[in-house]
Order: structure tokens, then sequence, then C-alpha cells
């Protein structure tokens, strides 16, 4: 705002306000960083066999002889690929406690949610007639950790001081 006094005009200034400065990881944020790396090693778990598999029997005669294996194997790892690539680019950010990180764990726990209800889907139908149903217990205990974990990241005031940087 420009004032004018007996010298002249007079600019006020506003004071700076210094950016906020973010809390340091810890708590269940480490736990949060931990999780981001399970998505990784299990791609190497599901890739290492399939990879085993059709090195050593070929995929014509594996798609012969039970094509549902090919597709529950190359779901496994577009999914598992896909989230392992969400979580690596998540991880600098939440390192940096960039604002972004927020989303992107929001992203990553709705993700790893999804891909367990269609893992569900996709086991439930391609068992056999006279199999058991797949065990529901897992999408139960999926589903409470994914509703923590984003709720956390949506509530948290933890959260919010410890994510601020742009």
């Amino acid at each position: 705002m420009v004032h004018t006094g007996e010298a002249g005009p007079v600019l006020e200034t506003q004071p700076v306000q210094e950016a906020p400065r973010p809390r340091r990881l810890g708590g269940w944020l480490i736990l949060a960083l931990v999780t981001l790396f399970a998505f990784p090693l299990q791609l190497v778990a599901v890739f290492i066999p399939a990879w085993i598999a059709v090195h050593r029997h070929g995929f014509a005669l594996i798609w012969e002889q039970d094509p549902h294996w090919a597709l529950v194997t190359g779901w496994n790892i577009a999914a598992t690929g896909a989230m392992s690539m969400l979580s690596l680019f998540t991880v600098p950010q939440f390192w940096r406690k960039r604002s972004v990180t927020r989303k992107l764990m929001i992203a990553f726990y709705v993700g790893a949610f999804l891909v367990g209800i269609v893992n569900y889907v996709i086991s439930a139908a391609t068992a056999a007639r006279d199999a058991p149903p797949p065990d529901m217990s897992r999408v139960m205990i999926s589903t409470a950790i994914a509703a923590a974990w984003i709720s956390y990241f949506s509530k948290s005031k933890r959260v919010r001081e410890t994510f601020v940087l742009p």
C-alpha cells in the first residue's frame, strides 16, 4: 500500500512469511514408506517364476495346457508393475516431503486395494468348479488397511505438517 507522508509517498511492506518447515519423518510415516517397497519386491517375486516357467516349457505349451495361467500371470505382472512404478515415483516425493505426496499415497493405497479386489475376482473366476471359493478374509483385511491409510493421509495433522514443500 502507498501512503503520502511528509517526505513523499511511503510504501508499506507486508512482513515476509517464512515457508512452513516440514516435520521430520517418523512414527507411522516410516511404516507407510516401507509399504512403498512391497510392490517392487512383489514384482520380482511374480516375474521370476513366470520367466522360469516360460523359459522351461515355452509359452505355446503353457497357453495350450492352461490359458488361465497366462492371463492371470499377465495380469499379475502388469498390475504389480504399474503399482511398482507408482511406488517408485512416490518414494522420492515422500523423502523430499513434497505436498503432492499425500495425493500419491492415497492413490497408492486405492490402487493396492483395487488390485487386491481384481485378484480376488480373477481367483474366483478361474477356480475349478469343485474348488472352495477364495479366502474372503484377505479382502476384508485389505479393505481395513486401505481405509486406515487413506484416512490417515487425508486427515492427519502430522501428514499435513510433514508434506508441505512444493
